[in-house]
């Protein structure tokens, strides 16, 4: 039997943890980039340089099922985590009429008020843009 259970995981390198809020989503020629904050006014830069397969912004009260399996996983303090056999993904895949997303990943930035799902190929890059 092959087992479909989606997975998750905190990402090596990334492994930011803390109470952080959505300032803003630009998708555009550029790029994909989501600005998050912290507690402390700090203020992170989530850069895709080339464009991103698909994303999806949620309230965190519409992703109650999501909180509670990272809760269970003790992955609900990062900020980002990445989910393997990703129904997401597989969703897409049928969007395409079956084409295969492969190599793609599906990474969950989480904040306090919002979940925002990231299909690519790619993990972002971050950077401060004020504070320590």
């Amino acid at each position: 039997m092959i087992d479909n259970s989606q997975e998750y995981f905190s990402i090596k390198g990334i492994e930011y943890k803390g109470r952080f809020e959505l300032n803003e989503i630009h998708d555009d020629q550029n790029g994909f980039l989501v600005i998050i904050e912290d507690e402390n006014k700090v203020i992170y830069r989530i850069e895709w340089p080339e464009w991103v397969l698909s994303y999806r912004k949620c309230d965190e009260s519409d992703r109650l099922l999501l909180i509670g399996e990272l809760s269970e996983k003790d992955l609900l303090q990062y900020v980002f985590v990445e989910c393997k056999n990703s129904k997401y993904i597989k969703w897409i895949s049928e969007q395409k009429h079956g084409i295969e997303l492969e190599d793609s990943k599906h990474i969950i930035i989480s904040t306090s008020n919002d979940i925002i799902d990231v299909i690519c190929y790619e993990l972002p890059t971050i950077s401060i843009v004020n504070g320590n």
